[in-house]
This record gives C-alpha cells, structure tokens and sequence, in this order.
C-alpha cells in the first residue's frame, strides 16, 4: 500500500504547473462560490480519497488520507485563461 501511495503522489507532483495552474482557473471559474471571489484556496485530491458520510451536508465531503491533499493557496482569478 505504502508503494502505490507514493506512486501516485509521485504522478501528482509532476503535473506541469502551467497545467496545475490551469486545471486551478477552471475549478475557481466553475465554483459557485469560488467565481464570486477574488481568491480563493483550490483542493486536489484523487477521487478514491474522497470521504462522504449520511451526516455530511450537500456538497460537502471529507478526505480519508489526509497526505494525499493537493493545496493551491490563494488562487487569482486569470480572465485569460477563462476565455
């Protein structure tokens, strides 16, 4: 387990930062309550981390391994990369 693990925050890691970059305007631009903001803080992680629970809200979910979190800090909105 502890090999996969690695790998996969190995592919992670070497995801180009143009495209990182990229993937974090779109997730911002296609947020409801991200759009609306001047920054905010985007969160990647792979879909099999994801933890929904009956006592979660709508829309809001936990993660089971807290290691493979992706934090994009203060993300500003880029118009070029939008269009």
């Amino acid at each position: 387990k502890g090999e996969a693990k690695q790998k996969l925050l190995d592919a992670m890691a070497e995801v180009d930062p143009k495209i990182m970059n990229e993937m974090a305007q779109l997730t911002k631009h296609n947020s409801i309550e991200g759009c609306k903001l001047a920054e905010a803080d985007i969160v990647y992680t792979p879909c099999l981390n994801l933890k929904k629970e009956e006592r979660m809200d709508t829309g809001q979910v936990g993660f089971k391994d807290e290691s493979f979190r992706l934090l994009m800090k203060n993300v500003e909105k880029d118009k070029d990369i939008i269009k």
